[in-house]
Formats: C-alpha cells, sequence, structure tokens
C-alpha cells in the first residue's frame, strides 16, 4: 500500500507443500500477464502461504549476498529486502520436519505466469485493491502488564522491540484493552464502585488501577512502534451495581445489565475513554460487549442480539458519537458461528447500523468463514474484524513444554488468519500478548496459550 500497489489474491483450496532439507523450491510466477511489470517500485512479488510452511518470498539481488541482517528478518529488512529487487526472490520458511526456521532458501528467478502454477498465490502486480489490512496486534490484559512489570528492564525492552519495533520485531500496529477488569486480571476491578451512582460522581477519572499495570505497557509499545497503534476497547463488566445479578462475574440472561442503568453505562464508557486519552492513550474503537452470549465464570454481561443493537441506538451509540466522534463502534465480539445473526440485528436498520463501522469475532467455534463472506457481501462498508483468538490450556497437546510450544497451535493460527483475510477481515488480533509460564495470572484459573 506504501507504495501504491494494487494486490489480488489467488488462493485456491490446494495446499503446497514445505521445502524439505536440500531441495529447490519450484519457479515462481511474478510476471503479470503479457510481460513484466516495471510500475512504482519495480518489482513484483508473489508470496506462498501454505499451513505446514509458513512462508514469504522475500526479494533479493540474483545469487549475491542476503540482503537479511540476521536469521530472522525484521519488517525492516523485509522492506531492504524489497528495495533491492532485481530478477529473482528467496524464499524464507518455517516448516515443520526440517531445520528451517524463518531460514532464506535458494534464491529463485522470477518466470511468466504459468496456466499450470499450483499453491496458493498472491499477486500484486496492479490488480484493483480487495479491500485494507489494518494491521496485526495483541491483547495488553493486567495479567500482560504484571509479567511484563516483572521482568529485568532489558527483557521488558526487547519484548517491546519484538513485539511492535518494525526495525528489530514483527511491527504490530493494533492493540486491545478490556474496560474494568477481566478474567485475565488478579481480581474484579472497576472505576466506580459507589451504588446508584448515576451521576457518576465518584467516577476514578485517573483511572489508577490501570495507570498502575496496562498504561505503563501500553505508552512504551506506543514509544517503540513506527507506526501509530489503533487501540480497541472492550468491557467484560459493567460495575457490579449496574447489573441484575449485584456481581461482576456471571451474568443473569437475556440481559445482564439493568434496565436503569442502560444510560448510566453508556456514560461511563465515554468517561473511561476520556481518561485513557488524558493518559496518552487514545482508543480507535470499542466493541459493545466482550462476548455477550457468554454468562462466564469470570467478569461477563449478557446481551441478545435484539438487546445489544436497541442499546447501542438509544444510549451508547448517540452518548459516543456526540464525545468521540471519529471513534469507531463494533459489534458482537463473540463467537463466530452466531456471526451473521448478530451482523443481521446489527445492520439491517438503518438507525441502528448508522452507530456500527463493524463486527468483531472471536475463533472458539471453528473456522465459519461461509458467515464472514457473507456479511462482506451484504454490507461491503462494514469492518471484519477478528477481534481474539489463543489456545486454552486445556487445548494444550498432551506433552507440550513451554521451551518447544506446540506446532499445532502455530497451524491453526495460520490457518484461521489466512482463512479470515481471505473472507474480508481488516486485520488479526491475538489475546494476551504475553502470560507466566503457567498460562495466567488469572482470577478463575481460565489459563490459556500467549503466542
Amino acid at each position: 500500500r506504501e507504495q501504491s500497489l494494487a494486490m489480488r489474491v489467488y488462493m485456491p483450496e490446494a495446499q503446497a507443500e514445505p521445502l524439505l532439507d536440500g531441495e529447490k523450491p519450484k519457479a515462481v510466477s511474478g510476471l503479470p500477464r503479457g510481460g513484466v511489470s516495471r510500475r512504482a517500485c519495480g518489482c513484483a512479488v508473489v508470496v506462498v502461504a501454505v499451513t505446514l510452511c509458513v512462508g514469504m518470498l522475500v526479494p533479493r539481488r540474483c545469487c549475491g549476498p542476503s540482503l537479511l541482517g540476521s536469521p530472522i528478518p525484521s519488517v525492516a529488512e523485509v522492506k531492504a529486502a524489497i528495495a533491492g529487487f532485481t530478477e529473482c526472490a528467496v524464499v524464507v520458511q518455517t516448516a515443520y520436519g526440517t531445520h528451517d526456521r524463518l531460514t532464506a532458501r535458494a534464491c529463485e528467478p522470477f518466470v511468466p505466469d504459468l496456466s499450470v502454477l499450483g499453491g496458493n498465490v498472491i499477486d500484486v502486480t496492479g490488480a484493483t485493491p480487495q479491500h485494507e489490512i489494518l494491521g496485526f496486534g495483541g491483547a495488553f490484559t493486567e495479567s500482560s502488564a504484571l509479567v511484563w512489570q516483572a521482568l529485568p528492564p532489558l527483557l521488558r525492552q526487547r519484548f517491546i522491540d519484538l513485539y511492535f519495533s518494525e526495525e528489530k520485531g514483527i511491527g504490530f500496529t493494533l492493540g486491545r484493552v478490556h474496560i474494568n477488569s477481566c478474567d485475565f486480571s488478579v481480581n474484579s476491578y472497576s472505576f466506580d464502585d459507589v451504588e446508584e451512582d448515576y451521576d457518576l460522581t465518584f467516577f476514578d477519572n485517573e483511572v489508577a488501577h490501570d495507570a498502575r499495570t496496562m498504561i505503563p505497557l501500553i505508552r512504551q509499545a506506543q514509544l517503540t512502534a513506527t507506526r501509530k497503534i489503533r487501540m480497541l476497547a472492550s468491557p467484560w463488566s459493567p460495575p457490579a451495581w449496574m447489573k441484575k445479578n449485584g456481581k461482576m462475574d456471571g451474568s443473569d440472561a437475556p440481559l445482564g445489565l439493568r434496565d436503569q442503568c442502560r444510560n448510566v453505562w453508556a456514560r461511563y464508557i465515554s468517561k473511561w475513554v476520556r481518561a485513557y486519552e488524558s493518559l496518552g492513550v487514545p482508543i480507535w474503537a470499542l466493541t459493545m460487549q466482550n462476548e455477550p452470549e457468554n454468562r462466564a465464570a469470570w467478569e461477563a454481561c449478557a446481551w441478545t442480539p435484539e438487546g445489544a443493537a436497541q442499546w447501542v441506538r438509544e444510549e451508547l451509540g448517540p452518548v459516543l458519537r456526540n464525545d468521540f466522534p471519529e471513534l469507531k463502534i463494533f459489534a458482537f465480539d463473540h463467537n463466530k458461528d452466531h456471526v451473521l445473526e448478530w451482523a443481521e440485528a446489527s445492520f439491517s436498520d438503518p438507525p441502528t447500523s448508522k452507530y456500527f463501522d463493524g463486527i468483531a469475532f472471536h475463533w472458539y467455534s471453528g473456522d465459519s468463514f461461509e458467515q464472514l463472506r457473507a456479511i462482506r457481501e451484504r454490507w461491503p462498508d462494514k469492518m471484519l474484524l477478528p477481534s481474539e483468538a489463543t489456545y486454552e490450556k486445556y487445548r494444550w497437546p498432551e506433552g507440550t513444554e513451554l521451551k518447544h510450544g506446540s506446532w499445532s497451535n502455530g497451524e491453526g493460527y495460520a490457518h484461521d488468519m489466512l482463512g479470515d483475510l481471505k473472507a474480508g477481515s481488516v486485520g488479526w488480533l491475538d489475546w494476551n500478548l504475553l502470560l507466566d509460564e503457567k498460562g495466567g495470572p488469572n482470577h478463575l484459573g481460565n489459563d490459556c496459550d500467549a503466542a
């Protein structure tokens, strides 16, 4: 996008195989039909994305020394390699059954397109753009912040560099943060625990709890990132006094919020956004509720699709449009198997739809890529945002060790990323950025992986 290149994506069902040790890659095609492309950047690149081989083609000068400064290329090194492209590409791959871990393979010349070319091909030779990719990222939970703060100073900066620097790492540009506590907090907390405080007189405008925990981590990431980090906020639960069950954990059904608290909860969220902004953390977007269908043992607040749409139309939407006109609002933020149902409730009614910029979703119910494609076809102006994915500890394969991780988990991440992006998603967000060796801390034992 930075070099005004258009993108066309071809991703057939057939999967390519990784290159085994000693095997040369097959010829790759990077030329447009009818001749060589010499556009503004003077290059054409083909990327082969596979399930067993997470790889990319990094251009370099044919048969000369590698332009990659280290065995693990950063975003900056890939850009430098692309800038020096002339005649060929090198395959960089990580593949099961080989010794390759982001290893640069042989330099291979580009050839004209072949009708028999197999595998998954990304053509960047000048076709019409399909949709914008905003970026990738993960969640700045309290657990992540506490684990990060416990690291020695050099490791704290190393962690930040690997995630957010384009010179030394992968250059994340998306982040997620919870409004009030979530399961990945040490304890439940909110910023106004005074019962029936409908004027929010006692709201903590300093958000002191987060100012000690997540905000230092977010600010350090902001200082390191080359580009602005778009922050997505999600509430798990209102303060206990706003809920029918009288506590932050769990939720009554079908709606967890007290009727008389519909407006004050919307104003509470707006005050939280203002407080974060005052501490140097502007919020790009928010979801109306994390996992509205999940009456979890931890922080939760149940909503129906129709009830959530009504609340956004009557309360949250007007409040946020008045206070923060540029703030994006995403519907749902739960599992993909019900994403189309929630899109219909949120987008079909024009007075409701005008407050929604898109729909967010999680991966825990399976692929459901066809539902994402249906949403993109019916409401092409609405963004699709994968907002959470992780492997809970109970899903770790038997024998998984911290020092080795699980190869199958990486395959699962790659599969979901590719499927979501192909269906029209604008990015992809992991869950916790960092956790301890047990998959926490978590105040209800809902331990997870942090990829």
